[in-house]
């Protein structure tokens, strides 16, 4: 099997994409560098074997991912794995999501995602028969374990699973694109197996907020307009109704307390409205950010 690796990127910190790529050549992986910075924030001589694809733009991670998928796909790819350009993993990780495929070809396989500040398990979710998520955790396993949603970084992917479930979802740019794909993958009976034995170190956010019993993370004014906006979207792509509910009402009061706990507050505020707005009335894909 002819595996790629493909790490979509915005700005990186060199050295830790220096790290995560030298891992995955180790592992003998092709590896794909699809880069949305909009200057040149990475050289070919200090990325000696990744193939570097340059948009000059962020066009969104989902769009820049469907890039490396058309990229090795046509390079004669049979398995894909996508990769955040912050992952830190291990020198047998591939080899770990990569051994269900031996005996179930139209699956999709993740590791375990730890946080790399915290050190504690990201969960994944399952969706019950309401569409009510729920909370899993590793807990000790060694046997691979079937779940629903998981994080885009550490996603290994068939080319077969690809054309039959289909390319990410450009119209959410960034932030719900993982869980629509996942969403598709449950509605057409794909499987998804949690691989425990398999640890990627992994950051979500700037850091965490917490205001009482409730943990909040932080992301940028600008990230916080996609978090909120595409809570609504995700309805209008065939999600349960009740998970909608669920995404959407986690996403305006979390974010809210996220605005009111930052020094920034204003341009939180005016991120959150707008997202709400857009929300509502259903804007997709990369929108300027500028107050109409």
């Amino acid at each position: 099997m002819k595996h790629f690796s493909i790490i979509v990127t915005y700005e990186p910190n060199v050295q830790r994409l220096e790290m995560l790529c030298n891992s995955l050549i180790r592992q003998l992986s092709t590896v794909l560098i699809v880069d949305n910075s909009e200057y040149v924030s990475i050289s070919n001589n200090q990325f000696e074997g990744c193939t570097i694809l340059r948009n000059g733009e962020n066009i969104g991670i989902a769009a820049a991912q469907n890039i490396g998928i058309e990229y090795a796909i046509t390079e004669g790819a049979d398995i894909l794995t996508f990769f955040d350009q912050d992952s830190q993993i291990t020198d047998d990780l591939i080899q770990e999501l990569l051994i269900p495929f031996k005996k179930i070809s139209n699956c999709v396989t993740a590791p375990v995602p730890i946080n790399k500040g915290t050190g504690k398990e990201y969960p994944s979710h399952t969706i019950n028969w309401l569409g009510w998520p729920k909370d899993i955790f590793s807990n000790g396993k060694v046997i691979p374990y079937q779940t629903d949603l998981v994080i885009s970084s550490g996603l290994t992917v068939p080319k077969s699973v690809i054309q039959n479930i289909g390319r990410f979802d450009e119209d959410f740019f960034i932030d719900f694109v993982d869980i629509e794909w996942c969403l598709r993958c449950k509605r057409n009976k794909i499987s998804i197996f949690i691989i425990p034995t398999a640890k990627m170190s992994h950051s979500i956010g700037d850091n965490d907020i917490i205001v009482g019993k409730i943990v909040c993370t932080r992301h940028s004014p600008q990230r916080t307009y996609y978090k909120v906006r595409n809570s609504f979207l995700i309805l209008r792509k065939k999600a349960p109704f009740l998970f909608f509910l669920r995404q959407s009402t986690s996403a305006i009061f979390k974010n809210y307390l996220i605005m009111k706990n930052s020094e920034n507050s204003e341009l939180y505020f005016r991120y959150y409205r707008m997202g709400i707005r857009d929300g509502i009335c259903g804007k997709r894909g990369k929108c300027s950010l500028n107050e109409k």
